[in-house]
């Protein structure tokens, strides 16, 4: 990353930081929804 900042190619850097945050971002939501359901079926 600090490699394509140094040559200067802003679009693939931002390209894979922004795909690696959506990433994030799904990965946190599918565990909320998951952990949200589990609760549902087993309320103990």
């Amino acid at each position: 990353m600090i490699w394509c900042y140094n040559n200067g190619k802003y679009l693939p850097a931002a390209f894979l930081v922004g795909t690696a945050a959506c990433l994030f971002y799904f990965k946190i939501q599918l565990m909320k929804e998951i952990r949200k359901s589990y609760r549902e079926k087993d309320p103990e």
